[in-house]
């Protein structure tokens, strides 16, 4: 079977890797010039099942309405009056219910668990040097936090199979010495044992060149701008050929993993709910290793994440709903730099930070959309928000086995397009 996919980021790419283990001849098409160069490219480095949870969640209203008169608020929204944006934050809101967030978190936290596993099986068969480093994630707390809350949390995570304990502060510092010299001091922690980080674009771009190395092919610096389809109709239409500006390529299938672009590519085909949340991270490089952290820290108060890759410190948060604006706001990224060094005095050097943004692709119910559309031969892998990276090489190994019918080891409605609710 012969199936092209459109995006080179992790998600496509592992995506082609999984269809390539299942014999299928795979074919990439990209308009960068190399793998991972949009959201994949300096993404905050985590991969978590313990941390997944859907940014649509009870108390986000009220957060989001506080945020507005906050010009330095970890979430902002802008509205630009457009339909799309109003339809996608009123779906929003609609999550933000208790028992919806309840479903969702659990779907998103079980593919990202089962992402894990997906990942292990590439690493057990492949030699891929990423920066991984796989100490746990530590989610601090600089205020009062009640027990209640942490016990619900802790249970939670115990029935998702996710190994957790909470540390007080005195054990935080043990666990991570560094940590004693930050402002304000610090309550106590979260400890996600079996969690890790790594970086997202050099996995990309590694994974790749085993794909090329296997036979697969990339078409870079190409648009795709329609999708030329037989018949009329919707419900069994097939998809005959990607077109560019110069260009038709065709396939037995399509899977489309261009992120907060599917929408737009999709439009005259299929409603896909996904809209971009504007994130950022800096990449500094670090200048006293005994003032950094050795394991990865998401500093609860800030909402801000802290993973080491190698030499340097990978600095991420903000969520920004304002279109898709690419452009980097440099007060932002001096944030995100004063608070690693809060939380971290003396470890990187600021000034020599490299600065990024990125379009997250999110769904309104904060969980990523995996399976087929009406269009028979047309498939998507998109809507993974803040978790991309975490949930990719689970969704990359399930859209793979629901395109050659294969029985998939989770339960593949929850992700489908049509999803019950």
């Amino acid at each position: 079977m012969r199936v092209i996919i459109v995006g080179a980021g992790v998600i496509g790419v592992t995506t082609a890797y999984f269809l390539q283990q299942h014999g299928c001849e795979v074919q990439i098409i990209d308009r960068a010039s190399a793998p991972g160069m949009a959201c994949s490219y300096a993404n905050g480095g985590f991969y978590s099942a313990g941390l997944a949870a859907p940014w649509s969640a009870p108390g986000a209203v009220r957060m989001a309405f506080a945020a507005q008169f906050d010009k330095s608020a970890a979430f902002k929204w802008r509205p630009d009056f457009t339909w799309r944006q109003i339809a996608w934050m009123m779906q929003s809101l609609k999550e933000c219910r208790p028992h919806r967030f309840t479903i969702n978190r659990a779907r998103l936290t079980r593919l990202a668990t089962y992402a894990q596993a997906c990942l292990q099986r590439i690493e057990s068969d492949l030699s891929i040097d990423y920066q991984r480093s796989a100490d746990g994630i530590l989610q601090v707390y600089r205020e009062p936090v009640p027990r209640a809350l942490i016990d619900t949390q802790l249970r939670y995570l115990e029935t998702m199979g996710i190994a957790a304990d909470f540390l007080p502060r005195e054990q935080v510092f043990t666990l991570e010495p560094a940590l004693a010299h930050s402002t304000p001091h610090l309550l106590g922690g979260l400890r996600i044992r079996e969690d890790m980080s790594g970086d997202c674009h050099v996995f990309t771009r590694k994974l790749a060149e085993v794909i090329q190395a296997q036979g697969g092919t990339f078409t870079w610096n190409t648009t795709v701008e329609s999708l030329r389809t037989d018949g009329s109709g919707t419900t069994g239409k097939r998809i005959r050929a990607l077109v560019s500006q110069d260009t038709e390529f065709q396939a037995d299938v399509y899977v489309v993993a261009a992120g907060a672009d599917t929408p737009m590519l999709l439009k005259s085909l299929v409603d896909i709910p996904v809209y971009p949340i504007k994130g950022y991270s800096i990449s500094a490089p670090i200048v006293a290793n005994e003032c950094a952290p050795r394991h990865s820290v998401f500093d609860f108060a800030t909402k801000t994440g802290m993973a080491r890759l190698g030499n340097e410190m990978r600095i991420s948060g903000i969520a920004e709903i304002t279109g898709y604006d690419r452009s980097v706001n440099a007060t932002r990224c001096a944030q995100l730099v004063s608070a690693f060094e809060r939380a971290f005095p003396g470890a990187i050097d600021g000034q020599c930070a490299s600065h990024w943004a990125g379009l997250r692709p999110a769904t309104p119910d904060g969980v990523p959309l995996v399976g087929r559309t009406a269009c028979e031969n047309l498939y998507v892998n998109t809507g993974h928000g803040g978790f991309g990276w975490s949930t990719s090489c689970g969704s990359g190994k399930l859209i793979a086995d629901i395109v050659m019918g294969r029985p998939a080891d989770i339960d593949a409605a929850d992700y489908a397009l049509a999803r019950s609710h």
